[in-house]
């Protein structure tokens, strides 16, 4: 019996419409708000205070980094090659252990002197006592 006023209760909801006068006003007034499009959009606006000035700054110190970049390898890029050589290494090598060679021999000449004249003061209070 519940059942069946259920259904019934259903079936007159169902054939409720709205009046005229509200459907007209409704879709007037839905039409008539502005809509706005919501399309991909950064979430932080980093690009919101550019100016074409800006712009063209940053485009300038972009360019001349390049090109100092650029001519700074092209520069090196020489000596770079000319550091590859094995015969220049070779040569680096054997003049670096010669020089760390005289480097040796004038420190040992100091600190024999220095050695010599603790020894001389060491004797020397020695044969005192």
């Amino acid at each position: 019996m519940e059942n069946k006023k259920f259904q019934n209760l259903i079936a007159l909801i169902a054939k409720i419409t709205p009046d005229s006068g509200f459907f007209a006003r409704s879709k007037s007034e839905i039409l008539s708000t502005p809509q706005s499009a919501r399309g991909f959009s950064f979430p932080i606006r980093i690009f919101e205070g550019i100016t074409p000035r800006t712009a063209f700054a940053f485009a300038s110190i972009f360019l001349v980094v390049i090109i100092s970049g650029a001519s700074y390898l092209s520069s090196s890029s020489s000596q770079l090659a000319s550091s590859l050589n094995d015969t220049a290494l070779v040569k680096e090598a054997t003049q670096a252990t010669f020089e760390i060679q005289i480097a040796e021999a004038a420190y040992f000449d100091e600190s024999a002197d220095k050695v010599a004249l603790a020894l001389d003061k060491i004797a020397g209070v020695s044969s005192e006592n």
